[in-house]
């Protein structure tokens, strides 16, 4: 009996374990199942692990996108600068970048018609093709250089297009002021290792090319052109008068009445009045005709560098500049507290830029002035600048003598004004408005006109 006890007893030990065993089972994996999910888990991370590369090539792909239009935004501001406020293109360059090597000269622009100069190398630095731009001084010294492209590629084709010639090179001889300058860049893409972003930018002068108005070296503009709106010209007085040869007149004004004359105002046959639509010519005389556009014109001259302040043939006056008569020296004149003709003075001066930097022209008495312009680029035949930031009023008197200006008075926010008892023969006027006053025979203006047909209409 005790020893068939003890063999039942173990097989329910036994069986007890074993039962405890295959529950424990049941609420665990089978290697099937294990087998499954490692499976599974492969398939995930293979697909995760080809969308992380894909977004990392991508993101590479997109940071070069970015480098690569920054270039092209960049080079164009720079280039549409240099062409905008340059004198003339040359075959002189600034010092080349040291910091490339292996490089060419693009294109060079002469800010002074000599010595200051814009040049465009390409060539290599740090592993990149760059274009760098470098600034010289008047002299020649290196002032600056700057990267306006660090994945240029391959060489850019720089050229100076025309209507008659879409892909004409530039040439410093045969056209040293180009209309327009464009620059075509294929650049490298470093993640693809390919040249393949194509961008082409381009810079425009400031021109008017109208055939109507040579102006004693200021070619290509009209002879008169006011840029204010409201009253733009005003010569409607008795004794007032207007007379304009060999060219256009163009009022920035879309004012009923905007220009007011009187019936002495004439052109030379062939050329008209024009004005912005909306615009009108009070009292204009019969065979003047006047056409209207909704574009105004823009100062061709806005970006043209201020004079220097110092140097060779420079004269600067910080108090009221008070010549008398005589002749001044060719140069440049810094005028910062204006000007004063008094009494008989009859001012005269060939090749002279008097720039009122402050303060304005005066004239009393019967002071009277015969000037020529300046005779050298970027300020050839600019005879009296007075900048957009002077807005005082600009009076001429025509004196006993009447008073000759032989080149450009470009004054673009100022009003000028003729007085006194003799014509004002102008070559050319850029001004804000335009205005003749006073009694007598006075306030007559004669612009891009020869003295002899200007006499007749004192």
């Amino acid at each position: 009996m005790g020893g068939n006890t003890r063999r039942r007893l173990t097989r329910y030990v036994v069986s007890g374990e074993a039962g405890r065993r295959r529950g424990g089972e049941e609420t665990g994996f089978t290697l099937v199942e294990l087998l499954v999910v490692i499976a599974i888990l492969g398939i995930l991370v293979a697909v995760l692990g080809l969308a992380f590369v894909a977004s990392g090539q991508s993101a590479a792909q997109t940071g070069q996108r970015l480098k690569e239009s920054h270039d092209a935004q960049i080079a164009s501001a720079y280039l549409a600068s240099d062409v905008q406020s340059a004198s003339q293109i040359t075959s002189q360059n600034c010092a080349a970048s040291p910091a490339l090597s292996g490089q060419a000269s693009l294109v060079n622009f002469s800010y002074d018609g000599a010595s200051s100069i814009a040049s465009w190398y390409y060539g290599t630095s740090g592993g990149e093709t760059q274009v760098v731009r470098t600034f010289c001084a008047p002299g020649g010294a290196l002032v600056s250089q700057a990267p306006v492209a660090h994945f240029a590629g391959s060489q850019p084709v720089v050229t100076c297009p025309t209507g008659a010639t879409p892909a004409a090179a530039c040439d410093p001889a045969a056209n040293p002021r180009p209309t327009k300058v464009k620059v075509a860049f294929v650049d490298h893409n470093a993640v693809s290792g390919t040249d393949d972003y194509t961008f082409a930018i381009s810079g425009t002068r400031r021109n008017y090319d109208d055939p109507s108005s040579p102006l004693s070296g200021v070619a290509g503009y009209p002879p008169l052109l006011t840029l204010s709106g409201g009253v733009a010209i005003d010569v409607s007085g008795g004794h007032t008068g207007l007379h304009v040869g060999g060219g256009n007149v163009v009022a920035n004004t879309s004012s009923p009445g905007g220009v007011s004359v009187n019936s002495s105002f004439t052109l030379d046959p062939g050329y008209n009045l024009q004005l912005l639509t909306g615009g009108s010519c009070s009292g204009c005389p019969a065979g003047v005709t006047t056409v209207t556009s909704p574009t105004p014109l823009q100062d061709p001259l806005y970006n043209l560098p201020v004079p220097p302040a110092s140097g060779a043939n420079v004269y600067v006056y910080n108090s009221t500049f008070s010549p008398g008569s005589g002749a001044l020296a060719p140069g440049i004149y810094i005028l910062n507290a204006g000007m004063s003709l008094s009494g008989q003075t009859d001012l005269t001066g060939a090749g002279v830029l008097l720039y009122f930097a402050g303060g304005s022209l005066t004239m009393s008495g019967g002071s009277s002035m015969h000037i020529t312009g300046y005779a050298s680029d970027p300020y050839q035949g600019i005879a009296i600048w007075q900048p957009r930031s002077n807005t005082n009023d600009m009076t001429f008197s025509g004196g006993s003598n009447g008073t000759s200006v032989g080149g450009l008075v470009y004054a673009p926010t100022a009003q000028v004004i003729s007085s006194g008892n003799g014509v004002v023969d102008v070559g050319g006027i850029i001004s804000g408005s335009l205005t003749g006053n006073g009694g007598g025979n006075s306030g007559k203006f004669c612009v891009n006109m020869t003295v002899v047909a200007c006499e007749a209409f004192a």
